[in-house]
């Protein structure tokens, strides 16, 4: 433990008599709470914190103070006042050439970012955060970073550069012997491996990272791993395990405040209904995860709930609710460049065309099949052709590509849309 700062030793008044603390430890322990799920007794000691540092006018403690509430902020979704925070901190690092703690700053500012959707934002701070960490020799720092780096290039569609650099990530920790950290890092591959296609080396990864967030007492990374895993075991059509997963993320994440993490649990709920065509309770779950979504600013995700949840009313024959649903998604998803998105917003205004004009619809659909580069993309167009204009070439073609496809990866759509083909 690091040896206490008289400079930073306070008068604290209580109920009994006055007592002194150390400011350091008092912030561990907010750390040490943070990691064990017990975030509001932890926001409560960085707030506490943050009064006693405006107090005794500590500029260091303050920013200190703010960066942790920032980064707590953050994780329960309220970017905003975060950004306040975290921008505080990240001035005052700045004009005292604190380049450690600049670096650590500014991978949280960098988080707040991305969760806004601001991509190119959050890639020049966390590629300052890592120049500035490995300026410094800062280890942890430039894993964090480069962690961070992963995600955004996942989030851009970036899979390989984004494996690339939490292999990096994985290995620099691997070899300080962070355990937690390396635990974290493989987990973060298995969203790699999901985009591949690669389900099982994906649940490997999470099933690694829960092994290890439950021996660390770490209930945000066990809340996230499970939540992935119980997303695969959707996929693969383990409904039942799925849903186990979710129950367990909706618990935890609904102990921690984790809004973020309670709406991607709904809408792994929607995605199960959505399966099994129980639309109605499809549409009830999208709602949560959707509501939920909009208030934290999660872009990434809110325009994926939007699209799913007007493929559902579409299924319901709920027409306008889908067009309007489908509109706002594509808005966003435009907006942060989300191709794969994109693509299904256009798809369903071309099904929705469709609806009132049959050969119309057929033409945007088959306008989409000449830009699709990727395989799922020809599958499910071929698919929606042969749906609306009965043309057994389409049909054809859509089952060759699904066939093909779930030969690499069991996704139980694939089989789904095979059986259909076929019946």
């Amino acid at each position: 433990m690091h040896k206490y700062n008289p400079a930073i030793l306070w008068l604290k008044s209580g109920r009994s008599q006055p007592g002194y603390y150390a400011f350091d430890v008092h912030l561990r322990k907010g750390e040490v709470l943070e990691l064990t799920g017990r975030w509001a007794e932890a926001e409560a000691i960085y707030g506490q914190s943050l009064e006693q540092a405006r107090s005794a006018g500590h500029s260091e403690c303050l920013a200190r103070s703010q960066s942790k509430m920032g980064k707590m902020l953050h994780n329960r979704g309220e970017s905003g006042h975060a950004m306040e925070l975290l921008g505080a901190a990240r001035d005052h690092y700045q004009s005292t050439g604190d380049s450690r703690s600049l670096s650590e700053v500014l991978n949280k500012i960098g988080n707040s970012h991305s969760q806004q959707g601001n991509y190119e934002l959050a890639l020049e701070c966390f590629e300052r955060s890592l120049e500035l960490a490995a300026a410094c020799q800062d280890r942890a720092g430039m894993s964090i970073a480069m962690n961070n780096l992963g995600n955004i290039y996942g989030d851009m569609g970036d899979s390989l550069k984004s494996l690339e650099y939490y292999q990096r990530a994985f290995q620099a920790d691997d070899q300080a012997g962070d355990r937690l950290n390396a635990c974290i890092d493989k987990g973060n591959m298995g969203w790699v491996y999901l985009s591949l296609g690669d389900y099982r080396r994906a649940l490997e990864c999470w099933e690694h990272l829960i092994k290890w967030a439950r021996y660390f007492g770490d209930k945000h990374s066990l809340s996230i791993a499970l939540g992935n895993m119980s997303a695969v075991q959707v996929m693969l059509g383990h409904h039942q395990k799925g849903m186990e997963g979710i129950r367990a993320r909706l618990k935890i994440a609904g102990e921690l405040g984790d809004k973020k993490g309670l709406s991607l649990s709904y809408s792994h709920l929607g995605s199960i209904h959505l399966i099994n065509r129980d639309y109605g309770q499809a549409i009830e779950a999208y709602d949560r995860a959707i509501g939920l979504a909009r208030e934290i600013g999660l872009k990434y995700y809110l325009t994926m709930f939007l699209q799913e949840a007007g493929e559902a009313h579409f299924e319901l024959g709920e027409y306008a609710k889908a067009e309007k649903l489908c509109r706002e998604s594509l808005e966003i998803a435009q907006s942060i460049n989300k191709k794969d998105t994109i693509f299904k917003c256009h798809l369903l205004q071309a099904k929705l065309v469709g609806i009132k004009d049959k050969e119309e619809g057929i033409r945007l659909i088959g306008e989409l099949l000449a830009e699709a580069e990727q395989p799922d993309q020809q599958a499910v167009i071929n698919f929606e052709l042969f749906k609306l204009a009965n043309d057994e070439q389409c049909r054809k073609k859509a089952l060759e590509i699904y066939s093909r496809l779930y030969e690499k990866t069991p996704d139980i759509d694939y089989k789904k849309k095979m059986e259909e083909l076929t019946s």
